[in-house]
């Protein structure tokens, strides 16, 4: 292999399964979308076959990193900043055996059994580290949802599998944690000091996800859209709002693999309010569900193109 490609797929972090996430979360979106609007399957399914290669390409690298730069794990797994993003390979292995449960029922199962060990032992992890050695205000950022909330994503194929009791387990986890470190993070974000550096700023789109995981995970364990999922939808849209009136915060110029940020928030956020419409027809929901839908897709697309920009720039300086 090429150095210089070799340095290039070395160099990837697991923040890099963001990718994943954005691009299968709008392809179940769409894949919902298309149960209720005049759409074609065939966009969903097609973003979803994207995201498993993306997935599995990624794999490959992080094996490539583990090999080559093994230094380079332990000093992402120690950082207090970028640890969380291990929680991202959990949320990556749900949604895929969700997209697949129609087309491989036993791989779908061991995608979603990995997840639902690995996201236990991740949480658990974190949350003996952070009780047992000193953590700065600093050093609270949304990121830490990841792993918390990573445990409503369990529920999403856990239930099909017949598992109620298990999810309803990894759904408390996920409403516990939320619910408890929400504050902390909030006082962090508006009390503390310095306050959050821009280039987290689209760290804060988790924000939007965190209520909009467990309002799907509320739907896939119960069955209902009812009082609660209602509030924990709509408290995600007030979010949205919160994150695009910061966006100066949010903004940098050039691609940055950061971008990512916003594309899984955007996509649960579309799925959300489709399954709304789908229980609970009406012209509200219905513009509430196009307009997530549609502008998750843009999210999704404009961060797909600056990505291959920024990747065929690389490939021409190289050259």
């Amino acid at each position: 292999m090429n150095m210089s490609l070799l340095q290039r797929v070395t160099d990837l972090r697991t923040n890099a399964f963001s990718a994943v996430m954005g691009t299968a979360g709008l392809g179940l979106a769409w894949r919902l979308a298309a149960t209720v609007f005049p759409v074609s399957a065939a966009l969903g399914e097609t973003l979803l076959g994207l995201a498993g290669i993306l997935f599995v390409l990624l794999l490959i690298g992080q094996a490539m990193r583990a090999v080559v730069v093994p230094q380079s794990f332990a000093a992402e797994w120690q950082a207090p900043i970028t640890v969380s993003f291990f929680g991202t390979v959990p949320i990556c292995l749900s949604l895929l055996a969700v997209g697949s449960q129609s087309y491989a029922w036993n791989l779908s199962l061991v995608l979603w059994s990995c997840a639902a060990v690995l996201q236990v032992l991740l949480l658990v992890m974190l949350m003996t580290r952070w009780i047992a050695t000193p953590t700065a205000l600093t050093h609270v950022t949304p990121l830490w949802l990841i792993p918390m909330v990573g445990h409503g994503a369990v529920c999403f194929a856990g239930s099909a599998f017949g598992f109620r009791d298990l999810c309803w387990a990894y759904l408390a986890i996920s409403l516990m944690s939320w619910m408890a470190f929400l504050p902390l993070l909030l006082h962090r974000l508006i009390i503390g000091d310095p306050k959050l550096p821009a280039a987290m700023g689209p760290s804060l789109a988790i924000l939007i996800s965190a209520p909009a995981i467990n309002a799907l995970a509320w739907f896939a364990v119960t069955g209902a859209v009812d009082a609660s999922y209602r509030i924990l939808a709509f408290v995600a849209l007030f979010f949205v709002l919160v994150v695009v009136a910061l966006k100066p915060l949010s903004s940098a110029s050039g691609f940055s693999i950061s971008w990512w940020a916003f594309t899984f928030p955007a996509a649960a956020l579309a799925s959300t309010f489709v399954r709304l419409f789908v229980a609970s027809p009406s012209t509200t929901n219905a513009a509430l569900a196009m307009a997530t839908l549609l502008g998750a897709t843009f999210v999704v697309l404009a961060v797909w193109v600056g990505a291959l920009r920024s990747a065929l720039g690389l490939v021409v300086r190289a050259s």
